[in-house]
């Protein structure tokens, strides 16, 4: 459908009903939690459905051995250009977009040997969301994908319209947006539940925590939106700034969102706003939050840990500009953040210090994950595992 014609549907549309109405959603656990074969996961963008960035199930990789991680394999068979859509790691693989040819590449997430990819529409920006034996990927031509995990069979496709964002899993639902709507899909059978628009243009990932889905836009005004996660009923919105790419995060009760040179706070249930602090955000930059802690990776910006209680700044990493804004990864006592010239920064949370900076591969665009004693990170010539 055309831009204007889109446009003037949305105009006049009332949200749709949930089919049928999810009793009692429940909060997105703030751990995936063991994802078979004894491993554990990062199954979606920036961990969960609530965009915290922290795995605290990880027990191998901490301060004491980061300094000494290397490069363990490349799956290089993605490089003529992953995207800046983030891996998801669960049942021993790795799930990642593909931008030239558009594929779902799926990689041995110990060795890096291809299990199966799949062509997909358009590009891939999104980061695939994995759960109860199904992959989900958006891509850039606003179709919503889902494969069988470990088959790659394709199962069903649904159009959200133009999109690149990533969808959110929870409890049996996917969640997606397409340019100015935000959609919900039982994860099984691919039929709709509810369509709800949204008040702007949207190129920032939702999050889901707590029975609410949040977006940010790009309206001019109350452009960060809660929605019921059950029927899509608008909640609240508040004001945080103009043109929105960072993506909520979740963490305590309360809603993060990074907009340019600000980062603002909000209780997840009413909106209220708990505070707003000049910050070295940019306008893409997602921050991780961890153990009262809100991390962030700008382009153009040290990178920096603030209060996640009070928003003041607590500790900065370094004096070089970061790159890119890829979400920072939290783990074990230790920070993954995009850093200068194309490189990832391990930080120890509690000194400070830095533990170690990776080989300049063009890394950073990527978020990276950190899960079962392994750091993922992509960029155009595939994707890397580092271990200690």
């Amino acid at each position: 459908m055309a831009l204007m014609s889109r446009l003037a549907v949305l105009a006049t549309a009332a949200v749709t009903a949930a089919v049928p109405v999810l009793a009692g959603l429940a909060p997105a656990a703030a751990s995936p939690g063991p994802a078979g074969s004894g491993t554990a996961a990062w199954p979606q963008f920036h961990y969960n459905a609530a965009h915290t960035g922290y795995n605290p199930l990880e027990t191998t990789l901490g301060p004491a051995n980061a300094p000494g991680l290397h490069e363990l394999w490349l799956a290089s068979d993605a490089s003529a250009g992953t995207g800046p859509g983030a891996v998801s790691i669960a049942n021993g693989r790795a799930f990642l977009g593909g931008f030239s040819p558009p594929k779902l590449w799926v990689w041995n997430a110990s060795t890096g040997a291809v299990l199966w990819k799949k062509l997909t529409d358009d590009l891939n920006e999104s980061t695939p969301a994995v759960g109860d034996g199904r992959v989900f990927i958006e891509s850039n031509g606003g179709i919503l994908y889902a494969f069988g995990a470990a088959s790659g069979h394709k199962l069903w496709t649904q159009s959200i319209g133009g999109a690149v964002t990533s969808p959110a899993l929870v409890n049996g639902v996917v969640y997606a947006a397409g340019y100015f709507t935000m959609d919900a899909f039982d994860a099984a059978s691919g039929s709709l539940l509810w369509s709800a628009p949204l008040p702007g243009l949207v190129r920032s990932n939702p999050a889901v925590a707590a029975g609410r889905v949040f977006v940010a836009t790009e309206a001019a005004k109350r452009n960060l939106v809660a929605l019921d996660a059950a029927t899509g009923t608008a909640l609240w919105s508040r004001t945080v700034g103009g043109v929105q790419l960072a993506s909520p995060v979740v963490s305590g009760g309360t809603v993060y969102q990074c907009s340019a040179g600000e980062l603002s706070a909000f209780g997840a249930r009413s909106g209220t706003p708990r505070w707003s602090e000049p910050s070295n955000c940019s306008l893409d930059a997602t921050p991780a939050v961890a153990n009262g802690v809100a991390y962030v990776s700008a382009t153009g910006q040290p990178f920096a840990a603030y209060s996640a209680s009070t928003g003041a700044l607590l500790w900065t990493g370094g004096t070089a500009d970061s790159t890119f804004a890829a979400a920072p990864a939290v783990a074990n006592g230790v920070v993954y953040a995009a850093a200068g010239s194309g490189t990832i920064a391990a930080y120890d949370v509690s000194t400070h210090a830095l533990l170690w900076t990776s080989p300049d591969l063009g890394l950073g665009e990527s978020a990276p994950a950190v899960v079962n004693g392994i750091l993922y990170a992509a960029d155009g010539g595939g994707l890397y595992a580092f271990g200690p």
